[in-house]
């Protein structure tokens, strides 16, 4: 007999986002994935984006994602705060723009991090934000000072 949870991970993990880009990739099942819910907008560049407005999808963050990734803004719960962010079992080297008040206030090139994850280091542990956004590395490049929007 499947149990109800069994059923569900083997769904989840047969609902695997391909990678188009390179004809085929296939999630961990320990991925979170989830649909672009919002647009970033900084001058003339636009990028959908996940949303991780919960205590578990901030935790999950990229964690075990490969395919399809194109950013993840993780929303402060407490804005106006820091939002440390780690790269432990994350497989992408990513970029990390800390935004406060719709202002990149501080940049990171954050590269994946193997457990132990006690010793990956800890990004943007003194940075007051109200958000943090994840992109691959290069692919949507920010500098502090400059303006986002999010749709």
């Amino acid at each position: 007999m499947i149990r109800p949870f069994a059923l569900a991970a083997m769904l989840f993990a047969s609902c695997a986002v391909p990678d188009t880009r390179d004809g085929g990739c296939e999630e961990s099942p320990e991925a979170l994935v989830q649909a672009p819910a919002a647009t970033v907008r900084s001058g003339d560049a636009s990028l959908p984006v996940e949303i991780a407005d919960s205590d578990e999808k901030r935790m999950r963050g990229l964690q075990h994602r490969r395919c399809d990734v194109t950013g993840l803004l993780l929303v402060n719960e407490a804005p106006g705060t820091p939002l440390p962010i780690w790269m432990c079992e994350v497989f992408l080297d990513l970029d990390l723009a800390f935004v406060r008040d719709g202002i990149v206030v501080a940049v990171a090139e954050a590269p994946p991090c193997d457990p132990p994850c006690e010793s990956c280091p800890i990004y943007g542990a003194d940075v007051p934000v109200d958000a943090v956004l994840e992109t691959p590395a290069g692919t949507f490049p920010l500098q502090v000072g400059d303006a986002v929007e999010v749709r």
